[in-house]
């Protein structure tokens, strides 16, 4: 597995594929391991990958807003008032 390392790796930053796919990209470059070896190295670098997406950030208040699905709330002196 160690050869093909780098390789999955740049594939793994480009998009995240399933262990299958990968293990059928590596067969055809003539790789003769298994799906666990394959597996164990994807695994540990998705959990890196994860770490990366989830980094945050702050900004001054009202620079910046998220928006999660079709739901709006609106803050007032009354409270929260949910809309769809």
């Amino acid at each position: 597995m160690d050869p093909y390392k780098q390789l999955v790796d740049e594939w793994l930053e480009e998009s995240l594929y399933s262990v299958l796919q990968i293990l059928e990209k590596l067969w055809k470059m003539g790789f003769e391991g298994g799906y666990n070896i394959v597996k164990a190295h994807v695994n540990s670098r998705k959990m890196d990958l994860n770490e990366k997406a989830a980094a945050q950030f702050e900004t001054m208040p009202g620079k910046q807003g998220q928006r999660y699905g079709a739901t709006r709330t609106y803050f007032g002196t009354l409270g929260a008032i949910r809309r769809r």
